[in-house]
């Protein structure tokens, strides 16, 4: 298999590029799919801020908004099916605008060390390591004398 290069669209001269679905290593090296990549990575400041507040209706928006620009420079969404090629759905085409996100900022956390997952684990640790640390038996204050 070899990388799937940007061919001229007969009817207006333009390049189209294909972004194929789905985690096949052969598909990585696509330039439509490497476009695409580059698309979100400009993007990604703005969904970052959005994800922060939690806001689901400015993430849709961004995903919206990438699948635009992404259509706007010629790239072409498709799946692979036994072999055949067939052109995917706007809610699968997001779908992969979405997960390129998570991938990059879960990317961007491990190479910056900032992975949530160690986090949670070194506090678990610190919390464990609480309670195996000998602790004082607890003294109990002498009651006041009565006269």
């Amino acid at each position: 298999h070899k990388t799937v290069n940007p061919k001229p669209n007969k009817t207006n001269g333009t390049t189209t590029m294909i972004v194929f679905l789905g985690r096949h290593p052969h598909f990585y090296k696509s330039a439509g799919n490497m476009r695409l990549k580059e698309i979100v990575r400009e993007l990604l400041p703005s969904y970052v801020k959005a994800r922060a507040k939690n806001t689901r209706g400015a993430k849709s928006q961004i995903l919206r908004n990438a699948l635009k620009r992404a259509e706007s420079e010629n790239l072409t969404f498709v799946r692979v099916e036994d072999g055949k090629r067939q052109d995917a759905t706007q809610k699968e085409a997001i779908s992969k605008i979405s997960h390129l996100f998570r991938d990059l900022i879960k990317a961007e956390r491990l190479e910056h060390g900032t992975n949530k997952s160690k986090r949670k684990t070194s506090k678990k640790r610190s919390r464990s390591e609480k309670r195996q640390a000998p602790t004082q038996p607890h003294r109990i204050p002498p009651s006041p004398t009565l006269n």
